[in-house]
């Protein structure tokens, strides 16, 4: 189940971030996980890959786990250092 305001955990709306444990930013500012210098993934060395997939992680708090895995769809946490522009 999505939520206009962040993940939900069981069909609650969450207002801490489930990786960070830090607060949301307000959704209707419309930043994202995706946005943020801590996110690692695809174009970074810390992601991790295993046999063809690549595990989205955020390096405020992650481990090699699945419960850190991070969607870049997620609004962003108070955490949140805006990608510069390329």
């Amino acid at each position: 189940m999505a939520s206009v305001h962040g993940p939900t955990n069981q069909g609650y709306v969450m207002r801490t971030h489930p990786v960070s444990r830090l607060p949301l930013l307000d959704a209707e500012w419309g930043f994202r996980c995706g946005d943020c210098t801590h996110l690692v993934g695809d174009s970074t060395p810390v992601a991790f890959v295993k046999s063809s997939r690549t595990y989205i992680k955020c390096d405020r708090n992650h481990t090699g786990g699945a419960a850190t895995d991070v969607r870049v769809s997620w609004p962003a946490c108070t955490g949140l250092r805006i990608r510069a522009a390329s």
